[in-house]
């Protein structure tokens, strides 16, 4: 069985690391995670705030590779998800 206080605990431990989507929405990734037959690495990450058909707090996983692709918007290759650095916008969500 597993320990889902323990868990929690752990996370809220970890450095969480911030980063846009390109279509604009902030994400908090709080995991990588392994998939249990292929060990393929997954990004567990939550939104924030409630968007559309996002409902606050729920988990998402995305492999990790996809995390990190390059996708086409106007014509031009921009990154999926890009880390932010800029210390105001990464306490968004706090």
């Amino acid at each position: 069985m597993i320990n889902y206080g323990f868990l929690y605990h752990y996370s809220q431990k970890m450095k969480l690391w911030k980063y846009q989507h390109f279509k604009g929405m902030i994400v908090n990734v709080i995991w990588i995670a392994k998939h249990s037959e292929t060990l393929e690495e997954m990004v567990v990450y939550e939104h924030p705030d409630p968007v559309k058909w996002f409902e606050w707090g729920i988990l998402r996983v995305r492999p990790k590779k996809m995390f990190e692709e390059k996708v086409m918007v106007d014509g031009k290759e921009v990154e999926r998800f890009k880390k932010i650095t800029d210390p105001e916008v990464s306490r968004a969500g706090d």
